[in-house]
């Protein structure tokens, strides 16, 4: 594969979210933290719901920079019932990788 080829696969490909499952499950891992424990951290408010921006601040946490559409495709992907913020339930269905209920 030439380099050209390379590049523009990198720049059409799609997001895919495993990339942030891997370093939010190895975050995990590596401090020894529970989903609900890593969760709340970052539930600034406490309302039991993570937010866009708590999630664009998780995300930095982790020493994960990506561009603010991939950032914004993300949080789609984690808030599975699309009501705006991220639960706990929906959380975990990501990280595990279980079915999506829409």
């Amino acid at each position: 594969m030439d380099v050209e080829r390379l590049c523009e696969e990198l720049l059409t490909s799609k997001f895919d979210v495993a990339f942030i499952q891997e370093r939010l499950l190895s975050a995990l891992k590596r401090y020894n933290l529970t989903y609900r424990t890593f969760f709340n951290f970052f539930d600034n408010n406490g309302n039991d719901l993570i937010c866009f921006q708590e999630f664009s601040d998780m995300l930095d946490a982790i020493q994960l920079s990506l561009p603010p559409e991939d950032i914004t495709e993300a949080f789609a992907t984690f808030d599975i019932n699309q009501d705006g913020d991220v639960s706990l339930e929906e959380f975990i269905k990501i990280l595990e990788g279980k079915p999506l209920d829409h």
